[in-house]
């Protein structure tokens, strides 16, 4: 069922349950959209892309960027 999803408080909700390590670095680059979707859908979707880059990084470190841009019908 479609709802009204705050993308940005979404992938906030979602890196506090990941928990990544510490030097692990989650930035959000830009205004996250509110939009019409099935949030756990969505949630699923982000929770693996998150989780499997942090289980995969090949540094000692890490970073994600993420961002949205308005395409004028998506994201």
């Amino acid at each position: 069922m479609a709802e009204t999803v705050d993308m940005g408080k979404l992938l906030d909700e979602i890196i506090y349950l990941l928990a990544p390590p510490a030097d692990f670095t989650i930035e959000i680059k830009s205004q996250m959209p509110i939009s019409t979707a099935q949030k756990l859908a969505l949630n699923q979707v982000f929770y693996h892309l998150i989780s499997h880059a942090i289980k995969h990084h090949s540094h000692n470190y890490g970073y994600i960027n993420i961002w949205a841009s308005d395409k004028e019908k998506f994201y």
